[in-house]
């Protein structure tokens, strides 16, 4: 789905990374448990849950990210100098000053410190509405109760006619509820933000849509989509479940689920049911010779860096049970720090 970037930035400011602190100057308390299903659009045939605080929870991800920033920290550098050649404002930034934040990301204390303060600013994005139909689509956002729609109201005023925020924002008042239009320069459609309740943020592309989730007036998961996300595990790093007509458009697809699990290793598994047994079987051994494919292409381009990946992505496969298509995948935490391990000088 196609959204806008001033709508992200806005949202993203709205959280709690920028959430203003209390005047006891303490953290705000981490956000409750919060439904976000039944801010779903009605009618929809898709849902992806992204669990952001189990990433940056995630050893996996606090070992690889200084370890890829230790490596490539050359890289990044590189990239920084681009940067200034075609922005003003980041010409002005010394190089001493990048290479600092640079050697900074480095340090996996660094990281984890990062992640720790950040873990309950945002929790959970869904994203969810009828495949296809961005006009029926919504993407949900869990931060801090601390955001709240008077905390946005306050912060409207210092964007809104501000030279350096080059947005133009409506609002639009409906019964109790404020709905925000943001219209980025050079782009054709507005999107529309609204909070159903404090700390929950609803963003989407049409405004009957958000209208009506954030009145409660939509009708939640449809009873065959919410079976599909009862599988949801509170553990997940992203949890995806769908449902579809099973015709050649989704290639005989009736409806499935997948999830990607982030500890100390990768690990993720699927299900789908097709509409026959031939389809199943037929989708299956296309999936296992993209694989094999996959595998053997990885080998070849990583050499003895990707000694290990090539066998965990040979090790999957998909299996064809009457109708239902199952897999799962493990990457071992030990092969990504391999893959990452900065070459020795």
């Amino acid at each position: 789905m196609r959204l806008r970037i001033a709508a992200i930035a806005l949202t993203a400011a709205a959280c709690g990374v920028f959430a203003p602190a209390r005047a006891d100057d303490t953290a705000p308390a981490a956000a409750k448990a919060v439904d976000l299903t039944k801010y779903v659009p009605s009618g929809a045939g898709f849902y992806v849950h992204i669990n952001v605080r189990q990433f940056l929870g995630a050893p996996v991800v606090r070992k690889a990210i200084p370890m890829a920033v230790d490596k490539y920290g050359d890289q990044i550098m590189n990239l920084a100098q681009l940067a200034k050649a075609f922005d003003p404002n980041a010409a002005a930034i010394p190089n001493d000053q990048i290479k600092s934040v640079v050697d900074e990301l480095k340090k996996p204390a660094t990281i984890a410190n990062a992640f720790d303060a950040a873990k309950d600013a945002l929790t959970d994005v869904v994203i969810a509405g009828v495949q296809g139909d961005e006009e029926k689509t919504v993407v949900l956002f869990r931060c801090h109760e601390v955001v709240t729609p008077d905390m946005i109201k306050g912060f409207l005023p210092l964007v809104q006619g501000n030279p350096q925020v080059p947005v133009k924002i409506k609002t639009h008042e409906k019964g109790d509820k404020t709905i925000i239009e943001v219209q980025a320069p050079q782009q054709p459609r507005a999107v529309f933000v609204a909070l159903p309740e404090a700390g929950v943020i609803c963003l989407g592309m049409s405004k009957d849509v958000v209208e009506k989730s954030v009145a409660g007036k939509s009708e939640g998961l449809k009873p065959d989509l919410k079976t599909l996300v009862g599988e949801r595990k509170k553990t997940d790093f992203v949890f995806v479940a769908m449902t579809a007509k099973g015709d050649e458009s989704t290639n005989g697809v009736l409806s499935g689920w997948g999830r990607l699990l982030l500890t100390k290793d990768i690990s993720a598994e699927m299900s789908a049911t097709y509409s026959s047994a031939d389809k199943a079987a037929s989708q299956a051994k296309e999936a296992n010779e993209h694989i094999a494919e996959a595998a053997t292409k990885i080998k070849e381009a990583l050499g003895a860096m990707g000694k290990d990946l090539g066998p965990a992505i040979a090790k999957t496969k998909v299996v064809a049970n009457g109708s239902t298509v199952t897999a799962k995948f493990s990457l071992p935490g030990e092969a990504v720090e391999k893959l990452l391990a900065k070459d020795k000088e």
